[in-house]
């Protein structure tokens, strides 16, 4: 959705596709994206929560997940 609101600010229109494979599987999944203004609301929140975390002088506890040891990037949470 970033990438899509980037170019919307260019004035590229588009709609996207993901595609990505999981870890250990074959097929591969496909997810079609567009820039709603829905998603541009959602968008716009998540940016002002991650301007308000950098402004703060010390980060969050740490909420500990059971998936999120799933995630690609688990190794870095802990940094």
């Amino acid at each position: 959705m970033f990438y899509l609101s980037l170019l919307k600010n260019k004035g590229i229109d588009r709609e996207k596709k993901i595609e990505f494979q999981e870890k250990n599987k074959q097929d591969k999944k496909i997810i079609y994206v567009s820039l709603t203004e829905e998603n541009e609301m959602k968008l716009k929140e998540l940016s002002s929560n991650i301007e308000k975390l950098f402004k703060e002088d010390m980060p969050p506890k740490v909420k500990k997940v059971k998936e999120c040891r799933k995630y690609a990037y688990y190794e870095y949470c802990y940094i």
